[in-house]
Parts: C-alpha cells; sequence; structure tokens
C-alpha cells in the first residue's frame, strides 16, 4: 500500500469520489498502471476511455474487429481494477452506498422466507 499512501489520507474518508478537494486522488495512480501496461490494451482504453473515440471509431484508426476493441477495452479495465485493489483498501474504492441497503436486505429476506 505504499503506492497509496502517496496520494491519500486513509483517515480522511469524506468526498472520496469526484471531489476535486479530496486527498485521494487517483489519477496519477491509473496514470502509472496504463503507462505499465501493454501497448494493445493501453491504446484502445486510451482512445475509448481518456479521447472518447466510439468503438466503430476506434475499430477504423486501428483497424481491429468490433470483438478485438471490446476485448482489448474490457482486459484493460481488469487490469486497472486488479492493480487497484492491489494497491487500496475496498473502502477507499468502493462506496457503501446506503440508498440500495433496504432493497438488498428485503429481496435477501423474501428469499429466506421463500426456502
Amino acid at each position: 500500500m505504499e503506492n497509496a499512501e502517496k496520494y491519500c489520507d486513509f483517515n480522511d474518508s469524506a468526498g472520496r469520489q469526484g471531489d476535486e478537494s479530496s486527498p485521494c486522488k487517483l489519477a496519477p495512480v491509473v496514470e502509472g498502471i496504463l503507462g505499465k501496461m501493454n501497448f494493445p490494451y493501453r491504446i484502445v482504453f486510451s482512445l475509448r476511455q481518456v479521447t472518447g473515440l466510439s468503438a466503430h471509431e476506434t475499430e477504423e484508426l486501428l483497424n481491429l474487429s468490433e470483438e478485438e476493441v471490446e476485448y482489448r477495452l474490457q482486459s484493460a479495465k481488469e487490469i486497472i481494477v486488479g492493480e487497484l485493489i492491489k494497491s487500496y483498501p475496498a473502502n477507499m474504492l468502493y462506496e457503501f452506498n446506503l440508498v440500495y441497503c433496504d432493497t438488498v436486505v428485503n429481496n435477501v429476506m423474501n428469499r429466506i422466507k421463500d426456502l
């Protein structure tokens, strides 16, 4: 977790997602992960997610099939998530959203009742 500590104050959980004033800024970490990623995955991720090209535009630009673009994009996302999970505790990456809590509990209880 030494990389994470460079960018995050783990004692402050306020404003983790999308808050520019947040002590935890993942952009430099993600950039580092992208820099180490194999080029075929990095280029597709960058064109689709960073530059905003459509799947069709990416296919044409790189002369790849639709399936290959989708595969490389998905693989790149999995690599990024995997690397983040290695460096950060889950509570820094995933916000527990209480608005779904009642629904989840009710669904679980209904399924238990049906057993």
